[in-house]
């Protein structure tokens, strides 16, 4: 179990969080005190008197929505400074932590597991399927299972 299935599974099942459609990105964006707004504009955050806001384009589907939320609740999670004054490199590494976090916070190993177990043999056939039932792009539950298969978990 790595630290970010960790730090995932940890959060969801202290709130009784066990199924897919119980993942409210907005309620934990609350629950960190980061403010959520739809707009037509590209997705950003920024910080503005110590407030935290997340706006997300409002242009995107749903799942597109949700991923770029679940990242920016990721960075909140594990870095604070200002990407901006950050050598690249820096930048990189936080962006591949972000992203790793998105995926585990919009499938979390504890609810993935349940979908992996019934139909191995099947899973590349199931992918669209997981995406509709975790509400998250294709891409995204591609990563999550090549994950699952890196660290041989079937």
């Amino acid at each position: 179990m790595t630290a970010m299935t960790t730090l995932a599974e940890r959060y969801y099942v202290a709130r009784g969080i066990l199924y897919p459609h119980q993942i409210d990105l907005d309620v934990i964006a609350d629950e960190l005190s980061i403010t959520v707004r739809r707009m037509p504009r590209p997705s950003t955050s920024l910080t503005i008197d110590g407030q935290r806001i997340v706006l997300i384009d409002s242009h995107l589907s749903l799942p597109e929505q949700r991923e770029h939320l679940a990242h920016e609740i990721a960075h909140h999670v594990l870095h604070v400074g200002s990407q901006l004054v950050m050598c690249a490199s820096f930048r990189w590494l936080q962006e591949a932590q972000a992203e790793r976090l998105a995926g585990h916070i919009l499938a979390p190993d504890h609810m993935l597991s349940r979908y992996v177990s019934e139909a191995p043999h099947y899973l590349e056939c199931a992918l669209t399927y997981l995406a509709d039932v975790f509400c998250a792009p294709l891409r995204t539950i591609k990563r999550r299972i090549d994950e699952w298969h890196e660290n041989g978990r079937y």
